[in-house]
Formats: C-alpha cells, structure tokens, sequence
C-alpha cells in the first residue's frame, strides 16, 4: 500500500519548550510534513541560529518543515534569516506551501560545484566556444561577411575587455589555494540586498561600484541587439560549465579602486599582494564580528540553571491541659482556660407494677393441755411457773408448736393444772388429735404436757399481695428510660458546648416514687410515678479544635524543625486530635487536648526565581544553599556544563532559572 505523503505532524510550541523539545518532536515525527506551531511567546524567535538548527535537523531526516508564527514580525524574520518557510495566519499550509517547500529543500540538499586551479583552463575553453558562438550568430544576424565590420570590431573589444576582467577576478581567487571557488546561482549562495556576498550564512566580502560615469559611457554605446551582446565583466561560467550573462550582483568577493575611468587596474604582484591582504584582513574582521556575535547570542540564549531543592515532611505533637471556669465567655490562650456551664432538667414517667408476693390468711387451731412436773425424788424441788405465751412443741408432729394461753403454777408430784393453747401460725396442719405429747422450751424432761382433748380450729388460705421488690423492680425499669431520654436532651443541649459524660448525673429520690396502692396490700398490680433530677457540665470545645493547626505550626518552629525565619508551613492530611474532659475534686473540670500531624514548609518557586535572578553567581548560589528544607541540601545545575565558573549567572529571560520541588520520605 503506497505510504500517504500528505499526513501533516502538528508540534505545538510553549513558552518554557527548548530546542531539543522541537528537534525531538521532529526525529519522533512519523510523518514527512511537519508544522511547528509557536502558539505563546517563545525565546528561540529571537535569534536564527536556533531556527537553523531546526532546518538542519529537518534536513537530515528528509523532513519537510513549515513554520506557522502569528504576531510576531521579528519572529517571522528571524526565520527567513534561517531558510525556512513560515506561515502568518492560523491556517494550515497549502499544498502549494508544501510543494515549494520541498523544492527549496531540493535545492540546499544539491551539492554545489567547486572551480580549482585545474578547471580553470576548462571554464576558459568553454567561454571562448561560447564567444566565439555568440559572434558568429551576430555575423550572421546582422549579414556580414568575411571582412570585419565596426560592429565586429566593436563586439571583439567587447569580448576582450570581458575575458581580461575574467582572467583578473580568475587569477586573484587562484592565488590561496586554500580558498575554494563557487560557481552558483546568487539564491544558493545567500547575496543580500547591500550587494555583499555571503557564504555560509557569514558576509565576507563587499563589492563597490564602479564609477557612475563609466556605467553611464557603457550603457550610451551603440549596439545592435542587445539579446547578443556581450558588456564587459557581464559573463560567469554556470554549473554547468557554460558561459551565461552575469548575475546582478556579483557572487566572487573583491575591491576595485576606480580613482579615474580611464585608468586601468594593474595587476603587478605588489599590488596583487595588497589587495590579498585587504580581503583577508576584510575576512578576518567579518569572521570575528560573527564570532563575537554568535558567542554573545549564545551567552544570553543557551545558560539554564535548574534547581532542585529537596524538602522532607516531619511529625510535629502537642498537648494542652486546660481548667473549666464558668465566668468567661471565651477560651483564654494565655492563661489556658475553658468556659464551662451546667444545665439540668427533670423528667417523670409512669408505669404498672405487678404484685407477684403470696401472703396467706385463717384461722389458729386452739385446745388445751394438762401440765406435769415429775420427779422420783421431790425433796427440795421448788415450784415451776410457765407464763403465757410459753411455747411447747408436739413431740411427734415436727415443726408444730403452740403456746400457752395464760400463766400456770406446777409442783413437783402435785397437782397437774389444765392451761389453754394456741397454735403459733395458722393453718389445719396444727389441727392434731388428743393424747398427743408435747416438750415444755426451756425445761428439761421432768416438766411435760399432754393434750386431753383434740386439738382443732386450725384453717389457711393463699392471696397476692404488693411486695417492696415488685416496686423496686418497675421502678429501676421505668428509671433506665427516664435517664436515657434525660441524657439525650441534655446532649440535645450542647451546640457548640460539649457535654461532659462523667458529670451526668440522674437522682431518684424516695419521694419522687408514688405508688396508687401500698407495698404489702392485696392486688394485682397498681400505677407507679417517678420524677428524675438530670444535670450535667459542658466545656466549649470549638474553639479549642479550632487552635490545633496555629498549635501545631507554633510548635513546629518553637522546635525549630525547619530553619529559616518566615517559613511557611502547612499541615499534612495526617492531622490527629483528641479532646478529654475529666471531673476532679469538688466537680472542677479538667480538658486536655493532644493533637499530632506530620508539617512541612511551602516552597514558593516563583520568590526564589524573582530572588536569584536579581544576585551574582555566587551569592545566588550561596542563598539556595541556605534553603534547607531536609537533609538533603539543595543542587543546583548549570548547562552548558563546560561553562566557566566565572562566566556563570542567573538567566533573567523567562524560563531560564527551573525550580523543582521534590519530596524526600
């Protein structure tokens, strides 16, 4: 498939690009048609010689380059000074653009012919072939014979003049055979418009004039047809090695005194010799104003200085305690002060409670018993008396006791009284039959009693009752909701304040408890009320969050962690911080805060610029120095590398001192 010719690689050139930015962009292009673009103002504009190189490197890489610069006449002239073509509007080239381009490109890349000594002789053959044919058609032209004319004779003058003027600029080239001579179109040899000759892009010779009255004298002689005749020094040997008419200006560098129009130039080897070392001299002074020039351009166009300064992030940690007061308003810095409040409220609620206590009801079994006091030997036994209310146990029923109902007398081996009794709790289990036995508490064996008759009345029932515990219960369930409803109000409160949780306090009091029906009362369940007292302190914590980046900058340069006075700092996003307030003694507020982040200083790139471009070398070089943001010291690198040291400045133009800023971990 034949490879599309008309795919156009578009650079767009900034105001910080280089040379080499456009040079790479060229190599890289994988199109023959380039179109550089400069779209901002850009320092390579001001001088050719880098748009030279710019054509040179197109050149080599058999690339077809266009130049596109809008608004900017110097610019545009600069780059006609380089040989390259430019376009002033914002459209893109033309295929015509392109075609003389390429022609043009043609052109530089043909190698031009070089005349020596040895081909002299050769271009002189030449031109006298095409003299002599140039005669013979004006012969012919103008009918004459064999016999010479005075329009021949005049032609052969013309002719002979012309070949000693030849034979003079010949001879005085052929001299130095160091210096190569070049036949070639004005275009290619670069002619500019003051009639001087440029090689190379470097003026190195200047040809005068000759009188006025003797172009007038030549112009006023009579010839016939102009398209044939031949004017004196008017003939140059062309690439191809013909004779032709003379180019306007002549291309071979010379000086010609014309002091008299009448006088001819002698060509005597002294004067030969004066006028070889006026061209060298003519030469050597065009060479060194180049020299001069080009090495100025280069001095203010070519230095960089790139600066890198290195800067490392560190931890920066604080911690603040300060004390709660009520009768300010505002945090105080100074003496390390919070503002703190109370607040408090009351909340009720009510409830059911559930009697679940069991309680019993009925009657006691009564009877009576007959008491005994035996003994085998009664000498000196007093009598016993057993009050009322005196317990005695059934001996076979276990757990059941009665009392005696009123106070009994008994002697030992005498009268045995009958006493009623009572059973000690209610129930039909007291309910026992006659002859039943019973142990009198607090006397031993010889004192007993005996029941007569069956014992009976004794009955039980079961019923709910309210229990203290059954109210206890309802009433911590019904507080828990009451506090956290409290709780959230009172934080409900807080706003800019922040509650502080180990003052909350909730009091019940037992008079805040009001029950419908009374602990021990038999239901089965009655309404409840409480009220509950909440309080709690707060402290201003915004303002205190709010003070950690200024307490955190303040102590990284109370530290001195970075050195330089009026640095500016900032915060990395790692910003930690944490506010605790705890209650002392006699409820005094206590708040600490701690906060930690990692800082590192701003680097403003354009103050160091602005800084270094006003300074010396090495007082420049000395404050970047002093720029010590890491451990790493700053570098600082100036291109061209083999620039002397005591040649070394600051470029003033833009883009000519880079600062880079680079993290160090």
């Amino acid at each position: 498939m034949p490879k599309d010719n008309t795919k156009i690689t578009k650079i767009i050139v900034s105001s910080d690009d280089e040379i080499t930015d456009i040079v790479c962009g060229i190599i890289d292009s994988p199109n023959e048609r380039v179109l550089v673009t400069f779209s901002e103002e850009s320092d390579l504009l001001i001088s050719p010689i880098n748009l030279r190189v710019i054509l040179e490197t197109a050149d080599e890489r058999g690339k077809l380059v266009i130049l596109q610069i809008v608004n900017n006449s110097t610019g545009v002239r600069n780059a006609h000074l380089a040989g390259l073509a430019v376009i002033e509007n914002i459209a893109l080239p033309t295929e015509n653009d392109w075609v003389n381009e390429k022609t043009n490109r043609d052109r530089r890349l043909t190698p031009k012919k070089e005349v020596t000594k040895d081909s002299v002789a050769v271009i002189e053959a030449e031109e006298k072939d095409s003299y002599d044919d140039i005669v013979e058609d004006a012969m012919e032209k103008n009918g004459e014979g064999e016999e010479e004319t005075p329009l021949q004779k005049k032609i052969n003058e013309v002719i002979e003049k012309s070949k000693s003027r030849k034979k003079e600029v010949v001879d005085d080239l052929t001299l130095d055979d160091d210096i190569p001579i070049t036949y070639g179109d004005e275009e290619d040899l670069g002619i500019s418009e003051d009639n001087s000759s440029v090689v190379d892009g470097e003026e190195v010779g200047v040809v005068e004039k000759e009188d006025e009255e003797s172009n007038k004298k030549e112009d006023t002689e009579s010839l016939v047809g102009k398209d044939f005749s031949v004017k004196e020094g008017s003939l140059e040997v062309k690439e191809n090695g013909s004779v032709g008419e003379k180019s306007k200006f002549p291309f071979v560098p010379k000086i010609k005194n014309f002091n008299n129009k009448n006088k001819e130039v002698d060509t005597t080897d002294e004067n030969k010799k004066k006028f070889n070392t006026g061209k060298f001299l003519v030469i050597l002074g065009s060479i060194l104003f180049v020299a001069v020039l080009v090495g100025l351009i280069y001095y203010y166009t070519k230095p960089l200085v790139k600066v890198r300064v290195y800067v490392s992030a560190k931890q920066v940690s604080v911690e603040k305690t300060f004390t709660g007061e009520e009768n300010i308003l505002e945090i105080d810095k100074e003496n390390l002060k919070v503002p703190t409040k109370n607040e408090s409220l009351e909340t009720s609620r009510s409830g059911n409670v559930t009697a679940t206590g069991v309680a019993y009801k009925g009657e006691n079994a009564t009877g009576s018993v007959q008491v005994f006091f035996v003994k085998d030997d009664c000498t000196n036994a007093a009598s016993v008396t057993l009050p009322a209310g005196q317990v005695i146990s059934a001996y076979t029923h276990d757990g059941i006791s009665y009392t005696l109902n009123e106070d009994v007398v008994i002697q030992c081996n005498k009268d045995y009284p009958v006493v009623g009794i009572t059973a000690t709790d209610i129930g039909d289990e007291y309910n026992i039959p006659s002859g039943e036995k019973f142990s009198v508490a607090g006397q031993d064996n010889s004192i007993f009693a005996t029941a007569q008759n069956a014992i009976t009345g004794g009955s039980k029932k079961e019923y709910t009752v309210l229990t203290q515990a059954d109210v206890d219960k309802a009433v911590d369930e019904l507080r828990k909701g009451v506090e956290e409803e409290a709780i959230n109000k009172l934080k409900s409160k807080s706003g800019e304040w922040q509650i502080i949780e180990a003052s909350i306090k909730n009091e019940l009091a037992k008079e805040n408890i009001k029950l419908n029906s009374p602990v021990g009362s038999e239901v089965s369940y009655t309404d409840v009320d409480i009220t509950v007292k909440s309080s709690a302190t707060y402290y201003l914590q915004s303002g205190l969050l709010s003070m950690v980046d200024t307490m955190l900058t303040n102590a990284a340069k109370e530290q001195n962690l970075f050195e330089g006075d009026g640095t500016s700092l900032s915060l990395g996003s790692d910003v930690e911080k944490s506010v605790e307030a705890t209650l002392g003694e006699n409820d005094a507020v206590s708040v600490k805060l701690i906060a930690s982040a990692s800082i590192k200083p701003n680097v403003n790139k354009d103050e160091i610029v602005s800084k270094v471009k006003s300074m010396k070398w090495k007082e420049g070089c000395d404050y970047l120095k002093s720029l010590k943001f890491s451990d790493k010291e700053t570098e600082i690198d100036f291109s061209p590398a083999n620039f002397p040291d005591w040649l070394k400045y600051f470029p003033t133009k833009q883009g000519g001192v880079m600062v880079e800023v680079k993290e160090v971990y």
